[in-house]
């Protein structure tokens, strides 16, 4: 598998260069997710899925779980793909997963959702500008 990874402070990004994912590709990329977690305390992920054709059953699964870690840890996963695929991502119903065509707008959605974090402010669910 192809997989690159970058580490920074507020986000951990995976790029992979895979047309499909397996079981076994979707187990590599958990164990850095977990390891990124647990050594750096890390909840925010960017998945750069450019080259993937169809959506799997384990990434779904996957997906799911890493969606699930972000909400609880108040992080954000944001997935980078072409836009033919981001309707089938969609069907997923991963709440609070983001969606965008590129890595420079998945880094701003980072630090966006971290700034939100640090003023306890919360876009979706504010009215104080809705008159």
């Amino acid at each position: 598998m192809d997989l690159a990874l970058k580490k920074e402070e507020k986000y951990l990004l995976l790029t992979l260069s895979e047309h499909n994912l397996n079981k076994s590709n979707c187990d590599i990329i958990e164990k850095e997710i977990v390891k990124s977690y647990r050594v750096d305390g890390n909840a925010n992920y960017i998945l750069e899925l450019k080259e993937l054709e169809s959506i799997s059953t384990d990434l779904s699964n996957l997906l799911k779980k890493i969606n699930r870690v972000c909400e609880n840890e108040s992080g954000i996963l944001v997935l980078v793909t072409a836009i033919d695929l981001a309707a089938d991502f969609m069907e997923l119903e991963l709440e609070n997963a983001t969606i965008l065509p590129t890595v420079e707008e998945a880094i701003e959605a980072v630090f966006m959702n971290e700034m939100e974090n640090d003023f306890g402010f919360d876009l979706e669910q504010s009215d104080e500008y809705d008159d």
